[in-house]
C-alpha cells in the first residue's frame, strides 16, 4: 500500500536559517516514514541536492509568484500552482507560514482556497501572529491606513480560515488572540507548541563567563541592545564575553553593531559565532542566555536554551511570560530598555549559585510545558489523521 501524499508548503524558504525551517526539516524528517512528502517553496534547486533534507523530499515545486500583492495575476498563478499540486495527486497541505501569506490578506485569493476547489484540504500552522492592525501592510503605514485596510485583510483571512481544516498556533497567547479577533472560527484554532528538543540529560560541561545568544541578527532580535547593555559593564566584569550566533539579515542592525564595537575599547570581548547548525555545545556551556526580541510568537532559541540549563534573561513580552512560566526560571526585563536588560545581565553575573539555581528551574519549566519534538509530532499526526479521515 502506497503512503498518502503531504505536501508542506513553506515560507520563509528552508534555505533561510531559523525557527520555520528548523522545524520543518524536522516534521520532514519525522514524517516521511509514514507519507511521501512533497515542498512548495521558494528555495532554489541546487539546495536540496547539496542539503541532507532533500533524501526525504519526493518532489519539490518552486514558488515563484509574480507579484507579492494579490491580485488577478497572483490569482492566475495561484490556480496554476494548485493544477500542479493535484496532477501529483497530493492527498493533504499543512503551511508552515506566517499570519498573512498565501494571497490571505484579500478575499478569494489565498492559496488554501484554490487547493480546497481541487479537493485537496489543508492546515496552517501561524508562526508570526502580530496585532489586528498589523502584518497587512507596511511598517511605515499610519494608524489610519491601518484602518482603512483592516477589513479587507480580515475578510481575506476569514476566507483562508473558511478553507482550512485547522489552523496551528504556537503559544497559548497567540491562541487567544486568534480566538478573540477570528471568533467565527474558534474551534478550528488548536495549540501545538513547535520544539525539535529531544530530551535533554544533566549538563556536565562547566559553564564558562559567557554570554550567549542565538538568532538571525536583526533589529527586530534586537542583538543591538544585547551590545550596548554588555559595553556599558564590560569593564566591571572583565571576565565576561559576548558570543553572537546567527547570520545577517542586512536590515543594518549588524552594521550598527559593528560601529559599536569600533569605538569600544572591549571590542575584543564581543565574537560573532555565524550561523550554528547545532547551537547545543554552545547553550551546554555558557553562562547566560540573553533573548532580546522585540516580538517574538514563541521564541524557540529561548526554548532550547532553557532546555540545556541556560540562566536566562529575556525581554517581557508575551512569548517569553509564556517560556518563564515557573517562578525563578528566567529575569525578564522590559521590552527594549537598555538599562533595565544591564541592571538583570549584572544580577546574574555577580550570583554565580543564583545562576545554578536558576538553570536548573528553566529546564524543568521546559519539562513541565511538554516541550519536546515528539509531542509536537504526535500532535501534528493526530491533526494530520483527522484530516485525512473527515475527507475519505
Amino acid at each position: 500500500m502506497s503512503k498518502p501524499k503531504l505536501l508542506y508548503v513553506v515560507d520563509p524558504p528552508l534555505s533561510i536559517p531559523g525557527g520555520v525551517s528548523v522545524l520543518v526539516q524536522a516534521l520532514i524528517e519525522e514524517f516521511s516514514k509514514d507519507y511521501q512528502i512533497y515542498l512548495l517553496s521558494s528555495d532554489p534547486l541546487d539546495f536540496f541536492a547539496t542539503h541532507r533534507i532533500g533524501e526525504y523530499i519526493t518532489d519539490h515545486i518552486e514558488w515563484n509568484p509574480p507579484s507579492k500583492s494579490p491580485g488577478f495575476e497572483y490569482l492566475n498563478y495561484a490556480k496554476k500552482i494548485t493544477l500542479e499540486v493535484f496532477a501529483l495527486g497530493i492527498e493533504l497541505t499543512h503551511f508552515q507560514t506566517t499570519f498573512y501569506n498565501f494571497g490571505n490578506r484579500f478575499l478569494g485569493m489565498s492559496l488554501p482556497r484554490q487547493l480546497r476547489k481541487k479537493g485537496i484540504p489543508s492546515i496552517w500552522t501561524n508562526h508570526a501572529v502580530v496585532s489586528p492592525l498589523g502584518g497587512y501592510g507596511g511598517f511605515t503605514q499610519s494608524l489610519l491606513e491601518k484602518s482603512v485596510w483592516f477589513p479587507f485583510a480580515w475578510l481575506g483571512k476569514f476566507n483562508q480560515l473558511q478553507n482550512t481544516a485547522y489552523e496551528i498556533q504556537v503559544s497559548k497567547f497567540n491562541l487567544r488572540t486568534m480566538r478573540r479577533v477570528w471568533f467565527p472560527f474558534r474551534k478550528k484554532f488548536l495549540q501545538i507548541y513547535h520544539s525539535k528538543i529531544n530530551p535533554v540529560g544533566t549538563n556536565e560541561i562547566p559553564r564558562r563567563n559567557v554570554i550567549l545568544n542565538v538568532g538571525y541578527i536583526s533589529h527586530v532580535k534586537r542583538q543591538d541592545l544585547l551590545v550596548k547593555a554588555f559595553l556599558e559593564i564590560a569593564a566591571t566584569f572583565p571576565e565576561w564575553e559576548l558570543h553572537l550566533a546567527g547570520h545577517d539579515t542586512n536590515d543594518g542592525c549588524l552594521a550598527e553593531i559593528a560601529d559599536l564595537i569600533k569605538i569600544s575599547p572591549h571590542k575584543e570581548k564581543i565574537h560573532f559565532l555565524g550561523s550554528l547548525p547545532d547551537p547545543g555545545p554552545a547553550m551546554r556551556s555558557c553562562g547566560i542566555y540573553a533573548h532580546c526580541s522585540d516580538i517574538e510568537s514563541l521564541g524557540l532559541a529561548l526554548q532550547e536554551a532553557m532546555s540545556y540549563g541556560c540562566p536566562i534573561v529575556a525581554s517581557n513580552i508575551p512569548a517569553h511570560r509564556e517560556l518563564l512560566a515557573v517562578p525563578g526560571s528566567g529575569l525578564l526585563f522590559q521590552r527594549s530598555n537598555e538599562s533595565d536588560l544591564t541592571l538583570q545581565l549584572e544580577t546574574l553575573m555577580m550570583n554565580s549559585e543564583l545562576r545554578v539555581k536558576m538553570g536548573s528551574l528553566a529546564k524543568a519549566g521546559i519539562d513541565k510545558l511538554g516541550m519536546t519534538r515528539s509531542s509536537m509530532c504526535e500532535r501534528y499526526a493526530s491533526a494530520y489523521q483527522e484530516v485525512l479521515k473527515n475527507k475519505s
